[in-house]
């Protein structure tokens, strides 16, 4: 396993006290991920910033098969925000989108479409459930009644990567602590699918989206 963590913090933004809890729940992360799934050869950048959540203080954002980045706020006093348990959990969504792309020929986002993402935001956000660490908070209480009209709008155009789907990226009137629809769209979906072909969302790292997509809506009745 070769994973190498760079802490920008060139000018002091992250106190020592921080950087030791930052370092320890990603390697708590990448521990848990690890006896599951092979973990090699990735960079993982922690970034003082504010593109973070705002429960948590704490954000992610995978860059492409070889690498992600863990965001955290540093300006906010309360440094318990920062648990070891919301960084490993946020560690796994992004180390799961690292694998998760490096399961197929990957050029880039322009070739994602609506429905390739929200199964890849489902399959990590219930990958941080898998672990124990309860629903995701940009998941929050959203039921599967709420998001299932959100499903239907997107079928038709699903597989269309030209299409227009930049709503999935809005709250759609769901609660806005959850950033975007896209994540407890496809934490339910996602999570039908898993029930239904009895997998965990490791075990379906390389499972195609289109048949997640399929099997889920029908598992859903959409």
């Amino acid at each position: 396993m070769t994973v190498r963590i760079h802490m920008h913090n060139a000018r002091g933004r992250i106190s020592p006290e921080l950087e030791t809890k930052i370092i320890a729940g990603v390697n708590k992360g990448i521990a848990l991920l690890s006896e599951h799934a092979e973990i090699r050869d990735v960079d993982v950048s922690i970034i003082p910033s504010d593109i973070v959540h705002w429960n948590t203080g704490i954000g992610g954002v995978a860059h492409g098969p070889e690498s992600c980045a863990i965001y955290v706020v540093t300006y906010n006093d309360d440094l318990s925000q920062h648990t070891c348990s919301n960084l490993a959990a946020i560690t796994i969504h992004e180390l799961h989108h690292v694998l998760r792309m490096r399961t197929f020929e990957y050029t880039g986002t322009s070739s994602w479409c609506g429905g390739s993402i929200v199964v890849l935001e489902g399959l990590a956000t219930q990958a941080e459930t898998f672990f124990g660490f309860g629903k995701p908070a940009n998941v929050c209480e959203v039921s599967v009644e709420e998001v299932r009209p959100l499903l239907k709008r997107l079928k038709p155009i699903a597989e269309d990567t030209k299409a227009d789907f930049g709503w999935i990226y809005e709250t759609n009137g769901l609660p806005w602590q959850i950033y975007k629809a896209q994540y407890p769209m496809g934490y339910h979906l996602v999570g039908a699918y898993l029930s239904k072909v009895k997998k965990n969302p490791i075990e379906a790292l390389g499972d195609l989206w289109e048949e997640i997509w399929v099997a889920g809506m029908k598992e859903l009745d959409i």
